[in-house]
């Protein structure tokens, strides 16, 4: 860029730049999360602490339960990438309260249940949220919202692996993103 251009301008520049690099990031993150050549065994309740325990530093607090041990053959690629957007959504719109997940092994499906206590999203929009590019929030600051690609990831993630994710609100008003997971008699064990 010439020198004599406005800093202000540059800097401007520079954020949409970064903005496009996280949002390409993304989409490649979908496209390795669409390959199912990653299947393994996960034992939930350990996956989930070893994801929180790895989890990139925050103030918010993480509470996991599980109602026993389960495990699957899955994608983990692609149950990491749906968990983390989910996660991260969770600690961003929470208000900086705990976020509590919880695994419910049951006999037919495997629910994952990440909870906020933020202000929740309005019913009529909580399938609108899944489509790419959609904010609740009319801004486009990174910080306040993001690119509006991190659900539409999950949502592509979960139809790609017959798993299925909803939006819910929860009884402190805030959101329950709930991830089910079909079990197979031959798949599951408990």
């Amino acid at each position: 860029m010439p020198d004599d251009v406005d800093p202000r301008l540059h800097k401007q520049m520079q954020r949409d730049l970064d903005e496009m690099d996280g949002m390409i990031t993304q989409v490649i993150e979908l496209s390795r999360g669409l390959d199912q050549q990653d299947m393994t065994c996960c034992e939930f309740h350990g996956f989930l602490q070893y994801l929180i325990t790895d989890y990139h530093p925050c103030s918010v607090k993480i509470k996991l339960t599980s109602n026993g041990q389960c495990s699957l053959q899955l994608s983990e690629t692609a149950l990491r990438r749906i968990l983390t957007n989910l996660l991260d959504n969770a600690i961003r719109y929470g208000k900086g309260r705990p976020v509590a997940i919880h695994v419910d092994c049951g006999t037919r499906k495997v629910r994952i249940i990440i909870s906020d206590q933020g202000a929740g999203i309005p019913p009529e929009l909580r399938d609108k949220v899944f489509e790419p590019f959609f904010r609740i929030e009319a801004s486009r600051s990174r910080q306040t919202g993001g690119s509006g690609l991190g659900l539409a990831i999950v949502s592509q993630l979960a139809e790609v692996n017959n798993w299925k994710v909803t939006l819910e609100q929860n009884a402190s008003g805030g959101t329950d993103a709930i991830l089910e997971i079909p079990r197979s008699d031959t798949s599951l064990s408990p």
